[in-house]
């Protein structure tokens, strides 16, 4: 019950008891003791790489990679049971490099453990991107993958038709790979070139045994005396396989020694043609077979076939 009083100062104080008394009434219906309650909302999580991901070595599995859910504060959400997918990211890397392995994996207690991931492809920068449902993503720094150890040797550049004696042309250019095709940048395996197919009399010459620098071996000044068709070079190192390059002719310098004049159809011209074979240097060959036929006019040149050089080339 309300006591009124009169005056002024007693019709403020008779408002203020009856406000006093409405709050405890709605505070007392709603079960609380008077205090204010505040509930905390949820955080915002978000993605991040645990630490920085040490390089790789192509074809072996990757160092453990962890995927944290954090809030925005960089705390792990402990209660986060997120799927985490993990790729390399677009434009990063070597062209073409794959990363293999479970690349989807729930978080535990917030955690994301990625083991057993491989890159075969070696190249340098790579980076991973981290992605969960609507969660921001999250890019890892930069690391590296280098070749695995020295296993083969490829051809790079065959020879083409060249001249004996002469240089092969173009130069016949092998690398050192691993097994997954990186060049072997640091390889120190020597490699020795030879010769099969062609003469059988012919020899092989120049530098034929050669470190490879960078992974790559240029054989730039080996030479084969004699011509021939067919012949093949391959290039063996110990350790490694070989790499035989494709089939390639050698030939050799011919020259007319003498002017030809006019003659009658089907008449004997009357010259002695003379050829001479030559090596690299114009010194005559001996013993070469040479063939000669008629160039334009559909004229046919009879010729006993294929005779030899003399003692004098």
């Amino acid at each position: 019950m309300l006591n009124y009083t009169i005056g002024a100062n007693g019709m403020r104080n008779q408002i203020r008891s009856f406000a006093l008394v409405a709050a405890a009434v709605v505070i007392a219906a709603c079960g609380g003791d008077g205090a204010t309650s505040t509930q905390e909302p949820e955080p915002e999580p978000e993605l991040a790489f645990t630490a920085a991901l040490p390089n790789g070595v192509a074809g072996n599995a990757l160092t453990a990679i962890q995927v944290r859910v954090v809030d925005e504060n960089g705390d792990v959400i402990t209660t986060s049971t997120a799927p985490v997918t993990i790729a390399i990211t677009a434009g990063t890397g070597a062209d073409g490099a794959t990363l293999t392995g479970v690349l989807t994996r729930n978080a535990v207690a917030g955690v994301a453990t990625f083991d057993g991931l491989t890159i075969v492809k070696a190249g340098d920068d790579f980076k991973l991107t981290a992605t969960s449902n609507d969660i921001p993503s999250a890019t890892s720094g930069t690391f590296d993958i280098v070749h695995n150890t020295p296993d083969r040797l490829r051809v790079v550049t065959s020879p083409g038709l060249s001249m004996a004696g002469q240089p092969l042309a173009p130069a016949f250019v092998v690398r050192v790979e691993d097994a997954y095709g990186n060049i072997a940048t640091n390889a120190t395996n020597n490699v020795t070139v030879s010769l099969a197919g062609g003469s059988l009399s012919a020899q092989i010459g120049g530098t034929v045994t050669k470190a490879p620098l960078n992974g790559i071996v240029s054989f730039d000044n080996v030479t084969i005396d004699r011509s021939g068709a067919a012949y093949l070079v391959t290039a063996s190192a110990p350790g490694l396989s070989n790499a035989p390059s494709a089939a390639f002719n050698v030939q050799i310098s011919l020259r007319f020694v003498n002017e030809l004049t006019n003659g009658l159809a089907g008449f004997e011209t009357g010259n002695t043609v003379m050829i001479e074979a030559q090596d690299p240097i114009g010194t005559p060959l001996t013993a070469r077979a040479v063939s000669m036929t008629a160039t334009g006019g559909g004229a046919v040149f009879q010729i006993a076939p294929s005779p030899n050089t003399d003692p004098q080339g």
